[in-house]
């Protein structure tokens, strides 16, 4: 264990995720704080989901939300990464 607590199993896995997050970025992600703050739709991805989803940002940075769209709703978000729609 670390001085964190953390194990080698744990800090494998966190490299991992890492690696994947900057690895996205060749294929035109970004951090969610750069998406479009107009109502746009844009794609997003949420940590812990394997999903992309359309997403939208309602409101004024960085008081607005995030919002998932699935089918006829809405739900909040909180991506971690966004790129525009094709």
């Amino acid at each position: 264990m670390s001085e964190l607590g953390t194990t080698c199993d744990e800090l494998t896995l966190i490299s991992k995720i890492a690696n994947a997050y900057h690895a996205l970025y060749k294929f035109g992600w970004q951090d969610a704080i750069y998406c479009p703050k107009d109502g746009s739709v844009f794609l997003a991805i949420e940590a812990g989901s394997t999903g992309i989803h359309e997403c939208t940002y309602e409101g004024k940075w960085p008081d607005g939300k995030w919002w998932i769209h699935e089918e006829f709703d809405m739900y909040p978000s909180k991506p971690i990464l966004w790129k525009p729609k094709p």
